[in-house]
């Protein structure tokens, strides 16, 4: 396990799934509304930890390779705590 406040970034891809410890594993990546879902998923995305708010949410900056016609509407990055929902602490390599 590693707290969450040391991890500095995370690399998400398209045709991949999380690496789950308490419940099952989900898609890294999913596009929710917007017209491009449809259009354009990235490959790859790049979300690199911003800092934290001090109660335990962190701000995240995403980034991908795409054409200046898309870009990131709101952007969510949701980590599964390790023992339970609120832990700080987040399954290593997940």
């Amino acid at each position: 396990k590693v707290k969450l406040a040391d991890v500095k970034a995370l690399t998400l891809h398209r045709d991949r799934m999380t690496t789950a410890r308490r419940t099952s594993a989900i898609p890294q990546l999913a596009c929710v509304g917007g017209d491009a879902c449809r259009d354009f998923v990235p490959r790859v995305i790049q979300c690199t930890n911003q800092g934290s708010d001090g109660r335990g949410d962190f701000s995240w900056k995403c980034e991908a390779d795409m054409d200046d016609y898309y870009r990131f509407g709101e952007t969510t990055v949701a980590c599964e705590g390790y023992a339970y929902p609120d832990d700080p602490y987040v399954l290593a390599g997940s």
